[in-house]
């Protein structure tokens, strides 16, 4: 059930979310409101994140998962009945809210029903929900809006969201069946040593997420050459790769060292970007994004599955989750406006490189906030002391 939700939502918001820009550009909005509204959806995300635990302690993670994906519908059914810009902002925001407690909440659930040695296998699984439906999603967006415009799209996204609504009634309903045999008592943690070092590994790699999403695909058309098709195509294959390789680097991080992975993965990341100014052809910059999707691969599983094991209480992931995707949202922003900035006085070419170094240092300084480097080993846990 958590799978399919979470692609059925990952799917109809990458379908229109990719095209958020055309439709308010279509609408009369300028630049400002356009990066106005994409910012909303980050803040929310940014704001609420922390706040998860909390809102989960008090209602139960089956409800909380029912109410955000109700907010989902109102916003989809809001897309397709109102055009106007101001509202559209808001409803942006609203789909921040619903976004910054679903994902936590689920991976809270899956962490609460699995074993131990089982984490990075289930979480690489369930991760693959999510990177399909951006591989997939742009491409039937595109479709659906260039062969019927953009109110089928909105039409589509409001079945979506209302099939994903109706699969969380019956969720809940399990839900609710295992509270009354769960007799632990939830808490709100504080984060660890752990938590902490891993918050460096997820900045630097935001960093890089950003200049990808936002400013590779100018890179291709504009220094590149390259047509809408061959970018739309060498984007999306990244997360192709990704979701390809996500269970069996998951299977791996259950027999190796987990930040061993985290580091190979951000190190190996780095050294594309370091690569970004040999990219001239097509089949140069398949090959990059193929490797950056590999990179993601190898980190992401061991990642969360280090996130979780933060504390032996596992009713606290929630708010584990939550603040890991503020400090995600913060990088991202603060990535975007970094590239940017080096786009502005230098080139497109120096933002990537640049970023890369910043990965670069953020994993170093993972790699010395642990205190040690006997986690090379078979050990994963971090000393929280």
């Amino acid at each position: 059930m958590l799978f399919t939700i979470n692609f059925l939502i990952s799917f109809g918001f990458c379908m229109s979310d990719s095209f958020f820009p055309a439709y308010f550009q279509n609408l009369g909005a300028n630049a400002a409101l356009i990066g106005f509204s994409a910012s909303s959806y980050q803040i929310s995300k940014i704001v609420l994140g922390p706040f998860v635990g909390r809102l989960e302690q008090r209602f139960g993670s089956g409800r909380l998962i029912v109410v955000s994906l109700l907010i989902y519908v109102v916003v989809s059914i809001s897309y397709l009945v109102l055009n106007s810009l101001y509202i559209l902002v808001l409803l942006r925001f609203l789909q921040g809210a619903a976004c910054s407690s679903l994902k936590p909440i689920m991976y809270s659930m899956i962490n609460g029903s699995m074993s131990e040695g089982k984490k990075g296998e289930v979480f690489g699984a369930f991760d693959i929900s999510f990177y399909a439906s951006i591989a997939a999603g742009p491409f039937v967006g595109g479709w659906i809006i260039h062969s019927y415009g953009f109110e089928a799209l909105f039409a589509v996204l409001l079945f979506i969201c209302l099939l994903a609504a109706l699969i969380s009634f019956s969720l809940n309903r399990i839900c609710l069946l295992r509270q009354k045999q769960d007799e632990h008592v939830c808490h709100v943690s504080r984060p660890s040593r752990t938590e902490y070092s891993l918050y460096l590994f997820i900045v630097g790699k935001s960093f890089l997420i950003a200049c990808y999403t936002v400013y590779f695909p100018l890179f291709l058309l504009n220094e590149c050459h390259f047509t809408t098709l061959e970018t739309g195509f060498t984007i999306s294959f990244s997360t192709g790769v990704m979701a390809l390789f996500l269970r069996p680097m998951g299977k791996l991080s259950d027999r190796v060292s987990k930040p061993l992975l985290v580091v190979a993965g951000g190190i190996l990341s780095s050294i594309a970007f370091f690569h970004i100014q040999d990219i001239f052809t097509f089949k140069q910059a398949m090959v990059f994004s193929a490797l950056f999707g590999l990179c993601g691969a190898i980190s992401q599983p061991a990642s969360v599955s280090l996130l979780f094991s933060c504390s032996s209480d596992k009713s606290v992931s929630s708010s584990v989750m939550g603040r890991f995707g503020s400090i995600l949202n913060i990088g991202f922003v603060c990535g975007t406006l970094f590239a940017s900035l080096m786009i502005e006085l230098f080139s497109v070419r120096a933002a990537f490189i640049s970023a890369g170094i910043i990965n670069l240092f953020m994993i170093t300084l993972y790699v010395f906030s642990t205190g040690s480097l006997s986690w090379f080993g078979h050990s994963d846990m971090i000393s929280d002391r």
